[in-house]
């Protein structure tokens, strides 16, 4: 079958859901009414976005367009048939007013196009995972995270949703586990000292304070969630949506901000754990009064601004080991893991300090870095595809390749001001670090894939803001749109 028509046969049956969606469209919903009017009265005072055709550049076809709102953003897409998905996406209005939807299609009709949730509060929802009924897909469960704040509590406690893909309701449930009095302490970087942050409303409340950044990953009939409470933390969740094992891969540090210190993980073929997670100097301070590690694969520097710190547990959730690698001097924070067949490839995005000085502009590139179970280096990879490159989502695709996607071909200034319009772009390696795909998304002003996901090896699914503003935009361009793009290679 060729690429045509592949990309034909996923989608002629929803192609005309463009008329439906584009251009203020949106998705049909049976409840949510009141926010739907908020809507209406909120948008009258909008940038008015100009007539807008999606292009579809290089094998991208934009299956919805989104611009009910001032601004669209799509934070997640995930699919879970060979033709249907789930998407979380964000509105912003005026007035500081937002909204969350997740919505989902069923048996790839128009009709069958679902808002399973509408969010109007903050922090709001942080994630959507589903867990695939490969037998019948439309009995796959979908799980919605939010952070729903609580006027007598101090951090902001974890509410799980658990839902059909058709909309249907099973249950809603506070996430509480005993924590351990350890995974309160919040450590001080310039003394050897803690403090303790209790929770006196709800003891057992699992949340964050301040910072919410959170992943659901499903995993062999078992729900993961890798989080910021308490630092950052590994839960498992089982059927009941009970919390039965809980671990601090990380303690929480006064003065650091979560968002710039992300976790990840992989799942080996023995469902053995490992995550990788971000350390700056100063977290090291403090991990190193608590733990003796070792940093493998590099002898000791004393220039080492970045680690990433390793924890391997059991398929039970027994701590197997525990250590730092990738000592950098310009690494910028972790955006994924991927296992495949013994091998580990943690991708990052890197700063050129040298060429940024000598071009005036950031120059962000990608590294892929591979390991094996010992945690040997084997094989590294840095590519700068255009300009600064901006890494957004980093999934395995069905084969079991590194797929990377975000944005880039743009300047950013060393005062972190965009100063001309990012595309879109897709990249995907194998486990020996060749670059086997690589494409661009771009579709009038400025683009940026937030999201992907893959149907099979040669079809994905991606999630991106399109027609957007970049940092000085006028005020009557300040809006943005956003897309669902089906890319088919």
């Amino acid at each position: 079958m060729n690429n045509v028509t592949q990309l034909l046969r996923y989608s002629s049956s929803i192609i005309f859901l463009t008329t439906l969606i584009s251009c203020g469209g949106g998705s049909n919903s049976s409840s949510n009414e009141d926010s739907t009017t908020l809507i209406e009265e909120k948008t009258t005072t909008c940038p008015a976005p100009s007539p807008f055709v999606p292009n579809s550049p290089n094998h991208h076809y934009a299956l919805f367009t989104f611009s009910e709102a001032c601004s669209e953003d799509i934070e997640k897409v995930k699919v879970y048939s060979k033709g249907d998905f789930c998407v979380l996406r964000t509105q912003q209005f005026v007035a500081s007013h937002s909204a969350q939807k997740v919505e989902c299609t069923i048996n790839t009709k128009a009709n069958d196009l679902i808002n399973i949730m509408t969010n109007t509060s903050t922090p709001g929802l942080l994630d959507i995972a589903i867990d695939v009924n490969h037998t019948d897909p439309t009995q796959s469960i979908l799980y919605i995270l939010e952070a729903q704040p609580h006027e007598k509590m101090t951090l902001t406690p974890y509410i799980l949703h658990q839902y059909k893909v058709n909309g249907t309701h099973i249950a809603s449930k506070a996430l509480t586990y005993n924590i351990p009095e350890d995974f309160r302490k919040v450590y001080s970087v310039d003394q050897d000292s803690y403090e303790i942050a209790s929770e006196t409303q709800n003891p057992d409340a699992i949340g964050s304070i301040g910072y919410h950044n959170a992943q659901l990953i499903p995993n062999n009939g078992q729900l993961y969630l890798l989080s910021s409470a308490f630092g950052s933390s590994l839960f498992r969740i089982n059927a009941e949506l009970k919390v039965d094992l809980s671990i601090q891969l990380r303690p929480a540090i006064n003065g650091l901000n979560p968002y710039s210190y992300q976790s990840y993980l992989a799942f080996d073929e023995h469902q053995n754990i490992t995550t990788v997670s971000d350390v700056s100097h100063e977290m090291k301070t403090v991990l190193d009064r608590l733990f003796n590690l070792p940093i493998k694969g590099h002898s000791e520097r004393s220039d080492i601004r970045h680690l990433t710190l390793f924890t391997q547990l059991s398929s039970n959730g027994e701590l197997m080991n525990r250590y730092y690698a990738f000592p950098s001097t310009n690494a910028k924070g972790l955006r994924g893991i991927a296992y495949k067949e013994g091998l580990y490839a943690i991708v990052m995005n890197s700063l050129d300090l040298k060429a940024s000085q000598q071009l005036n502009y950031l120059n962000y590139d990608l590294q892929i870095h591979y390991l094996d179970a010992e945690a040997n280096l084997i094989n590294s990879v840095n590519l700068d595809v255009s300009q600064t490159d901006v890494i957004t989502s980093v999934i395995q695709t069905p084969n079991g390749n590194i797929s990377i996607a975000g944005y880039n071909g743009f300047k950013r200034a060393l005062t972190n001001s965009d100063l001309s319009d990012p595309q879109g772009f897709i990249s995907v390696f194998d486990f020996e670090g060749e670059l086997i795909l690589q494409s661009i998304y771009s579709d009038r002003r400025a683009s940026r894939i937030r999201s992907l996901d893959w149907f099979n090896e040669n079809v994905a699914l991606l999630g991106a803001s399109i027609d957007g503003p970049i940092t000085h935009t006028e005020p009557s361009g300040q809006y943005q749109r956003a897309a669902i793009v089906l890319y088919s290679h």
